[in-house]
C-alpha cells in the first residue's frame, strides 16, 4: 500500500488524512440516495471494472469520485465510479466501478459520497483525491496540487489503465509487477517546472503474486507507540471469558501502551483518551482530555487497579455506545478506536448493532484485536484498517498484546525480519526460489520473538547487490544466523539471544575436545568503548544517529575509542539505541575467540548453538561459547571443527553502556606459571630464517661457538599475550 505522497518534500496526501479539503481536514460524508434492487458482478477478462446495475436512475453522482455503498446486509463497499450507462429499453442504469472483484446480490443499497476513511482505502489500489491547492502557497505564490490519482498496485490481474489508454491510444501496458501512480489531469501548481514527487510505500501483508503473506498476524511491526494530536477510544472486553490471566495480560498490555504514548507524545499536540470496559453493556470508563504526564499516570494506575475477575456477555455494540460523545469533544484530532475482544459476539446481532453505531461516527480508524480467538470474521467487520488485518494475540501474553496494539500508531508498520528473509528464500521471481516446504519451524519461533521485541525493519532492495548480500544485511540488523540443518535439509533461522540456561548447556572439556587449537582474547587496542548507530528516521526519512558509551571503559582506557555502524533498516530511535547497546556489549569486551576440534559428541551442534568450555589447564571454567561455523571432517579425520566466540550474554551487564562491573569480578585471569615449556638452542636454519644468510654467517665467523636460545611454552590461559 502507499502511505504518503510527497511533492517537493511536502505531504500532498497520506493514509492518515485521506483526500482532505484544502488544508487536509476531514471530508464530510454526504448521502446521495437509496436504490432498491442494486446488484454487482465482478469484471471478466478485459472488462474495465465490475458492473453495478439497478432499476431507474440516481442523480448527483460524478464519474471519477469515490462512493460508499451501504448494503442491506450490514456491510459496506467502497467503489470508484469509472463509467455510467442507462439502457432505455430495460430502464436500468449500469455503473462501471473499481474494485474489479466487487460482487453482491440484489438488495437495497444506500449510496454515500465517500468519507475520509473510504478515500484513504485507495492506498491499496484504486483512486485517491489530492486536494491541496495551497500546498506551495496558493494562487499568490506557487499554487498546490489538486486532482484524482489512480494507484496501480501492479497485481497479476491488473488491466490497462483507462485514462492512459484514452490519452495514449493503441496498445497500453498494464504495468504489472510495478506500483505506479496515474495522474488524471492533476493541477500541479503555478511553476513552469515539475516539482519532485516521492511516495512512501509499504508491502507487508502481500506476498508473491499478490497472495496473503505467510504468518500475517506477525508480519507487521511497529516498534513504539508514537502518536500526538489524537482522540483515542479504547474499548476493552471484560466479559466472563476474560477472567483471570487474559484480563491480567490486557491490563498490563494497555498500561504499557499508555507509558509508551506518554514517553513520545508531542507536548504541544496533546491527546484525548477514553477507556471503556464492556461486556453485555458498559461496565466502567475513564476519560482524560488534552493530556499531560499526570493524566497518563492516572490512566495507567486505573488500568492496573482493575480486578482480574470479570463477568457478562460479549455484546459488540456496547463497546461503541460512548464513542460519538467522546469524538464530538475532540475537535479536529485524528480519531482512533482500539477494539479488543476474546469472544464471538453474543448475541450475533450485536455486530450489526455496532456497525449501525459506527456509521454515525465521524471518520475514524478502527483497529480490531482478538485475544486467543482464531475466528476473526466478526472483528473483521468492525475493523476498517486493512493494513494490519485483525491480529490474534495469545492468551495471557501482555508483551504480544502491546506489540500488536502499537500497530494503531506510528508512521506505518515495519516488516518482521523473519518474513523478509523467508520471502528472499522463497520468492520465485527475485528471490532464491525455494519452496515453503524447505523452510524450517525455527522461522515461526523467530517471527514470534522479533514481533515481541518490536524489531521491525523497512528496507528497499533494488537488485543493486546480490540477494545473498541483502539477506546478510538483514541478519546483521537482527543479530541472527541462517543455515541449512544438515539433518533435515531445511532452512533454519536462529536469533542470537539470551535464550538459554548456562548450567544446562553441553559441556566440552579435556574428555571430548581433541584439539584446543588457538584460543585467545582480543587485545585491548582492538576494543571500543563507544558505538554510534546510524538509522533512517521514520518521520523525516533523513539519517539519524544515536551514540552509547561505556563510561567505565572510557575511564579505564583513558580515551574514547568509537566506531560507527550503519543500520538503514531501523526507523525508530528507541530500537536504534537497543541495537547500539547490543553492539557495544560485543565490541567493548575482550571476548574469548578461537577454533577447537571436538569428537563426535559435537555431531548434533549447529550454527548459533551455545556450549560450555572447561579446562583447568587453560584456566577455563564453564565459559559460555557460541558457535559461528562448524566443519564436519573429511572422512579420514572425523573430528568436528568448531569456530567459537564467547557469548556476550554470559557477561551480564559488564559491557552495557554506563554499566558498572560487579565488585570482585574480572574478565581476565591473573598471571599463571607455564606448566609446559621448552628451552633449546636454535638450529642453523632458524637462525638463517630470522637473520638472513649473510648476518648468520657473519655472527658465526666472528664467534664459531656462538649460539641462540629459543624459549617456548603452552599458553597458560586464554587471555595470556605472546611476548
Amino acid at each position: 500500500a502507499i502511505r504518503e505522497i510527497l511533492v517537493d518534500r511536502r505531504t500532498a496526501w497520506s493514509v492518515l488524512t485521506g483526500s482532505g479539503t484544502g488544508g487536509g481536514g476531514a471530508a464530510v460524508e454526504v448521502r446521495v440516495g437509496a436504490v432498491a434492487g442494486m446488484t454487482a458482478t465482478p469484471a471478466l477478462a478485459g472488462d474495465p471494472g465490475a458492473t453495478v446495475s439497478f432499476p431507474g436512475t440516481l442523480a448527483g453522482i460524478r464519474i471519477g469520485r469515490d462512493y460508499r455503498l451501504r448494503l442491506a446486509d450490514g456491510t459496506d463497499q467502497t467503489v470508484t465510479l469509472r463509467g455510467v450507462a442507462f439502457d432505455a429499453v430495460t430502464g436500468r442504469t449500469r455503473w462501471t466501478v473499481l474494485p474489479e472483484a466487487l460482487s453482491f446480490a440484489a438488495q437495497t443499497v444506500t449510496v454515500l459520497e465517500a468519507t475520509l476513511a473510504a478515500s484513504s482505502a485507495g492506498a491499496g489500489g484504486g483512486r485517491i483525491r489530492i486536494d491541496k491547492p495551497d500546498l506551495f502557497g496558493g494562487e499568490s505564490r506557487e499554487g498546490g496540487i489538486v486532482g484524482d490519482v489512480d494507484v496501480l498496485m501492479g497485481g497479476p490481474a491488473q488491466g490497462a489503465n483507462d485514462y492512459l489508454a484514452a490519452r495514449m491510444g493503441g496498445a497500453v501496458p498494464a504495468w504489472r509487477g510495478l506500483c505506479s501512480l496515474v495522474l488524471r489531469q492533476v493541477y500541479l501548481g503555478n511553476n513552469p517546472y515539475l516539482k519532485p514527487w516521492a511516495v512512501r510505500v509499504t508491502r507487508v501483508l502481500t506476498g508473491e503474486a499478490g497472495v496473503l503473506q505467510w504468518y500475517p498476524e506477525k508480519a507487521p511491526i511497529v516498534p513504539e507507540a508514537n502518536i500526538s494530536d489524537a482522540a483515542i477510544y479504547i474499548a476493552l472486553d471484560v466479559s466472563g471469558s476474560m477472567s483471570g490471566s487474559r484480563m491480567a495480560a490486557q491490563k498490563a498490555g494497555v498500561a504499557a501502551l499508555l507509558r509508551e504514548i506518554a514517553a513520545s507524545v508531542d507536548p504541544d499536540r496533546s491527546n484525548d483518551i477514553r477507556i471503556v470496559l464492556w461486556s453485555a453493556g458498559v461496565v466502567g470508563a475513564i476519560e482524560r482530555r488534552n493530556m499531560g504526564p499526570a493524566d497518563y499516570t492516572a490512566l495507567e494506575a486505573w488500568m492496573l487497579g482493575l480486578s482480574n475477575s470479570t463477568s457478562g456477555g460479549t455484546s459488540f455494540d456496547a463497546a461503541f455506545v460512548q464513542a460519538a460523545a467522546f469524538f464530538g469533544g475532540g475537535g479536529s484530532k485524528r480519531r482512533i478506536v482500539i477494539f479488543v475482544t476474546d469472544g464471538e459476539p453474543s448475541p450475533a446481532s450485536s455486530v450489526d448493532a455496532a456497525l449501525a453505531i459506527i456509521r454515525t461516527l465521524p471518520p475514524s480508524d478502527i483497529f480490531g484485536f482478538n485475544l486467543a480467538l482464531a475466528d476473526t470474521s466478526a472483528t473483521a467487520r468492525i475493523d476498517n484498517t486493512p493494513v494490519d488485518g485483525v491480529p490474534v494475540i495469545p492468551a495471557g501474553n501482555s508483551q504480544a498484546l502491546v506489540a500488536s496494539l502499537r500497530g494503531a500508531f506510528g508512521n506505518g508498520p515495519d516488516m518482521n525480519p523473519a518474513h523478509i528473509i523467508r520471502e528472499c528464500l522463497t520468492n520465485r521471481d527475485w528471490g532464491l526460489g525455494y519452496s515453503g516446504a524447505e523452510i524450517g519451524p525455527s522461522f515461526t519461533a523467530a517471527a514470534d520473538a522479533l514481533h515481541t521485541e518490536g524489531f521491525g525493519l523497512s528496507l528497499i532492495w533494488q537488485q543493486d547487490s546480490s540477494i545473498e548480500e541483502f539477506i546478510g544485511s538483514v541478519l546483521d540488523h537482527i543479530d541472527a544466523t541462517l543455515f541449512i540443518d544438515r539433518r533435515t535439509g531445511l532452512w533454519e533461522l536462529k536469533l542470537i539471544r539470551a535464550d538459554y540456561v548456562a548450567s544446562s548447556l553441553p559441556l566440552f572439556d579435556e574428555t571430548n575436545v581433541v584439539d584446543w587449537g588457538r584460543l585467545g582474547r582480543r587485545a585491548p587496542g582492538d576494543l571500543v568503548n563507544s558505538v554510534t548507530v546510524r538509522f533512517t528516521d521514520a518521520w523525516t526519512d533523513d539519517t539519524g544517529a544515536v551514540s552509547v558509551t561505556d563510561t567505565a571503559r572510557v575511564q579505564s582506557m583513558g580515551e574514547v575509542l568509537a566506531t560507527t555502524l550503519d543500520y538503514p533498516g531501523i526507523r525508530y530511535q528507541g530500537l536504534a539505541v537497543r541495537v547500539a547497546e547490543r553492539d557495544l556489549r560485543a565490541l567493548s569486551a575482550p571476548l574469548l575467540t578461537g577454533e577447537i576440534v571436538v569428537n563426535r559428541e559435537g555431531a548434533n551442534l549447529g550454527p548459533g548453538d551455545v556450549i560450555r568450555l572447561r579446562s583447568s589447564r587453560l584456566g577455563l571454567e564453564d565459559v559460555v561459547m557460541r558457535l559461528s561455523e562448524i566443519g564436519q571432517g573429511d572422512g579420514r579425520d572425523n573430528g568436528i571443527r568448531l569456530k567459537i566466540v564467547e557469548d556476550v550474554f554470559a557477561l551480564g551487564a559488564t559491557a552495557i553502556a554506563g554499566g558498572r562491573r560487579p565488585s570482585g569480578g574480572t574478565v581476565t585471569q591473573p598471571p599463571r606459571a607455564l606448566t609446559r615449556r621448552m628451552v633449546a638452542e636454535a638450529p642453523y636454519w632458524l637462525l638463517v630464517r630470522e637473520l638472513g644468510h649473510a648476518e648468520a654467517d657473519r655472527v658465526l665467523a666472528d664467534d664459531p661457538d656462538a649460539g641462540t636460545l629459543v624459549a617456548s611454552g603452552e599458553r597458560p590461559s586464554a587471555d595470556a599475550l605472546a611476548a
